[in-house]
């Protein structure tokens, strides 16, 4: 009976180490998944942290460029990279009541008589009163008064060159979606 009671003591002596053993690994797992949990909690603070407000105003117009925003404060063209801080800039424009418009593919600055092209070298002089204006990926549409109370269609390519005019002297324009709001 002894060597019974010698091979039963045996037996709780494996079961209190495997039980040791078997809390030691729980408890390793859980200290690896608060570490884990505590690392995700700090780059997600990071993350958020990081994330910056746009220095735009709610009335102002602007253009999304596909890697920033373009818009103007007063007589200024401001860009602002959302993914390199390093491009960003400002420039002065001389054009008075200048207004954007613009897609990610092509942006222009314009007033009531003239255009410009974000990244040509000139603008464009209307002579007539520009009524409305649409950006497509490649080109500019225009809608104008002439000086002489005729009106027109005007196209413009990317690089600013007029490349298409019709002019509506007298015959009665269609309706092509400019005078919709």
């Amino acid at each position: 009976m002894d060597k019974t009671k010698k091979t039963q003591h045996g037996a709780a002596k494996k079961r209190k180490a495997a039980h040791k053993v078997f809390a030691l690994l729980i408890s390793a797992l859980v200290v690896i998944g608060i570490a884990f949990a505590a690392v995700l909690i700090i780059k997600r603070i990071n993350t958020v942290a990081r994330k910056k407000s746009l220095p735009i105003r709610p009335e102002t117009e602007y253009a999304y460029t596909g890697d920033g925003f373009v818009y103007i404060e007063g007589k200024t063209l401001n860009f602002y990279s959302v993914k390199n801080e390093d491009k960003n800039y400002s420039m002065s424009i001389e054009a008075d009541n200048a207004k954007l418009v613009g897609t990610d593919k092509i942006k222009v600055i314009y007033n009531s008589s003239s255009i410009q092209i974000i990244g040509t070298r000139f603008d464009n002089m209307l002579n007539g009163e520009l009524k409305k204006i649409v950006c497509g990926d490649k080109y500019v549409a225009v809608y104008l008064k002439n000086e002489n109370g005729t009106h027109s269609l005007r196209a413009f390519n990317s690089s600013g060159t007029q490349c298409w005019q019709r002019d509506f002297s007298t015959t009665c324009i269609t309706d092509f979606g400019f005078e919709s709001s």
